[in-house]
C-alpha cells in the first residue's frame, strides 16, 4: 500500500465525521429555531426589581447527543487509524496498544505514550510530540479523548444556555454594575460607552436545565424592555472536561484539528 492509499484510508473517517458534523449544525439549528425556551418577566413583592426568567425549557433531544458521540469517534478512530498507518508506514505490525496518544497531562504524555506509537519512525513520533496531544498542550485533541471516553459509558449530556443578553441602557447598566455582587448573575462591562446604550457580556452564564433559572435582575419598577435579548446555545455539560462548552464550536474545533494532523502527517504515511 502506498502512502495515498494509506491516507486515504484514514481521510475517510475524517470526512464522514464532517459530514455528520454538518447534518447535526442542522439538526441544532432547527431545533433552536422552534424556540424550545420561553422567557418572561416577574416582579419581586419586595424590592420592585423586574426578574428575567426562563418560564419554559425543552429537554434537548437524545439524537443530538447521539449524533454527537457518532462525530467524536470517527475523529477519534480516524486518529487511531493515523497512529496504525504510521507503524505500517514503518515496516512494522501495529498492536493492540497502537493508537495515537491522547493524555490528561504531560506528565502522563511522557510516562504512556511509548507504548502507543511502538514501531513508528522517529520523524513520525518527533511529530507527535510536537503537537502536544494532552491538556495544556492541545486541549481541543484532550477534549475530543475525555469526551470519547465518557461516551463509551453512557450519553453526554447536552443542554440549553443562555449565552448573553444584549443592549442595555447607561441607567440599567450602572445599577447591574454596583449590584452585580448581590445577583445571580455575573457579567463583564465592555467597552465603557458614553453613548445611549453600552453592551454587557454574560460571564456567569446559565445552564438551562430546568425551569426558573434567573437571567437578569433589573431595575426597581422597570417595565420590559425589548432591547434586552437573551441568545441561547447548545452546550455540554460534562463538568471540568466541557461545561458550557458550545457544541458545535467544540466539535468544529475538534474536526479542524483532526483534519490539519491527517493533513501534516500524510508525507510519513509514503
Amino acid at each position: 500500500m502506498n502512502g495515498d492509499n494509506r491516507l486515504a484510508c484514514v481521510r475517510v473517517k475524517v470526512d464522514r465525521a464532517r459530514r455528520h458534523l454538518n447534518d447535526l449544525e442542522e439538526e441544532v439549528r432547527s431545533f433552536l429555531l422552534a424556540r424550545p425556551f420561553e422567557v418572561a418577566t416577574r416582579r419581586d413583592p419586595e424590592t420592585r426589581e423586574l426578574i428575567y426568567y426562563v418560564n419554559r425549557v425543552e429537554r434537548v433531544p437524545l439524537t443530538i447527543a447521539a449524533a454527537v458521540a457518532d462525530i467524536l469517534q470517527n475523529f477519534q478512530r480516524a486518529l487511531d487509524h493515523l497512529a496504525c498507518q504510521l507503524v505500517l508506514a514503518a515496516g512494522n505490525y501495529p498492536t493492540r496498544t497502537t493508537a495515537f496518544p491522547i493524555f490528561t497531562s504531560l506528565g502522563v504524555y511522557r510516562v504512556q505514550a511509548g507504548e502507543k506509537v511502538r514501531g513508528m519512525l522517529p520523524d513520525a513520533i518527533s511529530a507527535i510530540d510536537a503537537i502536544k496531544p494532552y491538556r495544556g498542550g492541545s486541549d481541543a485533541l484532550w477534549r475530543l479523548h475525555s469526551l470519547a471516553s465518557v461516551d463509551k459509558q453512557r450519553l453526554l449530556k447536552v443542554v440549553g444556555l443562555s449565552t448573553r443578553l444584549g443592549d442595555l441602557t447607561p441607567g440599567v447598566l450602572e445599577y447591574i454594575r454596583r449590584s452585580f455582587s448581590q445577583q445571580p448573575y455575573r457579567a463583564e462591562v465592555f467597552p465603557e460607552s458614553p453613548t445611549a446604550q453600552a453592551f454587557i457580556k454574560s460571564q456567569g452564564r446559565s445552564l438551562l436545565t430546568k425551569a426558573g433559572e434567573v437571567l437578569l435582575i433589573d431595575l426597581p419598577d422597570a417595565e420590559p424592555d425589548d432591547r434586552i435579548r437573551f441568545e441561547f446555545d447548545l452546550v455540554f455539560a460534562e463538568g471540568k472536561i466541557a461545561s458550557g462548552v458550545p457544541v458545535i464550536e467544540s466539535l468544529t474545533q475538534i474536526a479542524n484539528t483532526v483534519n490539519d494532523i491527517v493533513s501534516d502527517f500524510g508525507p510519513l504515511l509514503s
